[in-house]
C-alpha cells in the first residue's frame, strides 16, 4: 500500500532543508532510503535526505526503499 505524503516546500538559494522520512518494515527488506532529485541544476539531495537549493526553479525530491 502506497503511503506517499506530498509535501511543496520554498527554499532560498543557499539555504537546505533536511528531510524527515519514516519507515515501518514489516519483514525482511532494504532500510536504505534513496533520494533523487528531478533538478541537479536547482536543488541537490544527499544520500541522508539534505536539499540544497542551487538556483531558482522547481524540483521534485523523490524518496525510495
Amino acid at each position: 500500500m502506497d503511503k506517499s505524503t506530498y509535501r511543496k516546500i520554498t527554499i532560498i538559494k543557499g539555504k537546505t532543508y533536511t528531510l524527515k522520512s519514516s519507515v515501518i518494515l514489516t519483514g525482511a527488506g532494504s532500510k536504505t532510503l534513496l533520494y533523487s532529485t528531478s533538478n541537479k541544476k536547482v536543488a541537490a539531495v544527499s544520500k541522508k535526505g539534505k536539499i540544497s537549493a542551487k538556483k531558482t526553479g522547481s524540483a521534485t525530491i523523490k524518496v525510495k526503499l
